[in-house]
């Protein structure tokens, strides 16, 4: 499409900034954000499923594959230290749409004793930033491409007037997310919008239609093969060498970003054409990330290491020009309070009152209740994943505790892998984040399960496709 050409050479002017080879994170100034509108702002929180944090050239990465987002980062505020609240889909969105984590919203999965359905879907008493906003004045709509766990049925839809699932046999792709979410848009109305964007194209299967000059090899696109062969060697620990096929699945992965930024451009360039983009909260963030061995570890949803949680937050309010960065950790719960802090005082506190939100300096905790049931029974890796594991992180420091008794402690700025477990040597520091994690649960109602509900043949297919 012809917008994105217009998106990096005429909205800001950034040419050589995205197409130089490997994008760096742009230089950042002091906290001098606009103040508060007016009038109430259209809001867009778009979640880029599956793209960990650590694969985007906006964050460092070797391979220029988001010079969409590296433009947007120019007026925008990058958090260089955000956390999804788990590492797979349902708990993470609940989280972004309930500033709650999710012991406190309910909807992740649960212990069973044998084969059978484990996730419970958000409970239709629990509160939606979503719910908020339309009882407010907006109008919300939601263009969701994971066709399964972000369904209706799993009841994250609470306050959508519209809430288009994907569905079909093929993954829908940014450009078909955008269509829909562009003709919405051109629907007549006079009420501020709040439009939610889930793409996929980073999720099994990988979209990695190839991109001239981003490799200098051919990339392939039989990621579902690749992961299906490795996924039980890899979470077996059987110490054989799959560099190779890791390397192609990086490579499929790392295609697959490009890719979608491409059409974050267009959709950027089509707000400007609106003139829509100013004036509007714009938030992009992940719901997880994405294992490429790491840990003994294949796709998502099994455990909370880095390459799982660790996820981009890039955040531009409104009339924002400059760039900033943010250190400071963050989680992805926090995001209705970021929407907060931009909209006008009395509607402000009128959405804070109605939503029990976190709050954005608030202690940043993430959580695993077990896994879904295909993880858990007559696996060659035995009972691996049958643990809650909860994470706190404080000045630097990642704690996990599992409820198998295990511990991990690490110093982030040393060990940004968490490789080094520095239980035995740091005990002190590491029974006060024991303690400091216990005390944010203390006092919090967990969140009443609900059944699992039942799956049809095709969704039954649905999660095969997506590896689930």
């Amino acid at each position: 499409m012809a917008h994105r050409g217009l998106w990096l050479v005429c909205l800001m002017g950034l040419v050589a900034l995205a197409c130089t080879k490997a994008e760096t994170p742009p230089t950042m100034v002091a906290d001098d954000n606009p103040a508060r509108p007016t009038d109430p702002p259209n809001i867009i929180l778009i979640s880029l499923d599956t793209v960990r944090a650590d694969h985007l050239a906006v964050y460092g990465y070797e391979v220029p594959n988001t010079p969409s987002l590296a433009t947007f980062a120019q007026q925008a505020t990058l958090w260089s230290q955000a956390y999804s609240t788990a590492p797979w889909t349902l708990p993470a969105h609940a989280s972004m749409l309930t500033g709650q984590y999710p012991f406190a919203h309910g909807a992740h999965t649960f212990r069973i004793e044998r084969p059978g359905r484990n996730v419970s879907p958000l409970d239709l008493e629990v509160t939606t930033m979503t719910e908020v906003l339309q009882q407010q004045g907006y109008r919300t709509g939601a263009f969701v491409a994971n066709k399964h766990f972000l369904s209706e049925r799993f009841q994250v839809n609470q306050g959508f007037d519209r809430f288009k699932v994907f569905k079909g046999r093929d993954m829908a792709t940014s450009m078909d997310v955008n269509s829909a979410a562009m003709a919405w848009l051109e629907e007549p109305s006079e009420q501020p919008y709040f439009l939610f964007l889930n793409y996929m194209d980073a999720h099994r299967p990988y979209r990695s239609t190839e991109r001239p000059g981003l490799f200098d090899f051919p990339v392939s696109g039989d990621s579902p093969r690749i992961l299906s062969r490795l996924m039980e060697p890899i979470l077996s620990r059987s110490g054989e060498d799959h560099t190779e096929e890791l390397h192609s699945l990086r490579a499929q992965y790392d295609t697959a970003i490009a890719n979608l930024d491409e059409d974050l451009g267009d959709l950027f360039a089509y707000l400007a054409e609106r003139e829509d983009f100013d004036d509007a909260l714009i938030i992009i963030t992940s719901d997880h990330g994405e294992y490429f061995g790491e840990h003994d570890l294949l796709e998502h949803s099994k455990d909370v290491y880095q390459e799982a949680l660790h996820v981009p937050m890039i955040v531009k309010v409104p009339r924002q020009q400059k760039a900033q960065r943010k250190e400071a950790p963050v989680s992805v719960a926090a995001i209705p309070a970021l929407v907060m802090q931009s909209l006008p005082l009395a509607l402000a506190e009128t959405v804070d009152a109605a939503l029990p939100a976190i709050a954005i300096d608030a202690p940043v905790l993430a959580e695993n209740h077990y896994s879904r049931a295909r993880d858990l029974f007559n696996r060659p890796w035995g009972d691996r994943f049958h643990r809650v594991r909860r994470v706190i992180y404080l000045d630097g420091w990642k704690y996990i505790h599992g409820s198998d008794g295990s511990e991990e402690l690490y110093l982030l700025a040393d060990d940004p892998r968490v490789q080094k477990n520095l239980m035995s040597s740091q005990a002190e520091r590491g029974a006060s984040m024991r303690a400091m994690l216990e005390e944010q649960l203390t006092g919090i109602r967990e969140a009443t399960l609900g059944d699992s509900p039942e799956y049809s043949e095709e969704e039954l297919n649905i999660l095969d496709q997506l590896g689930y």
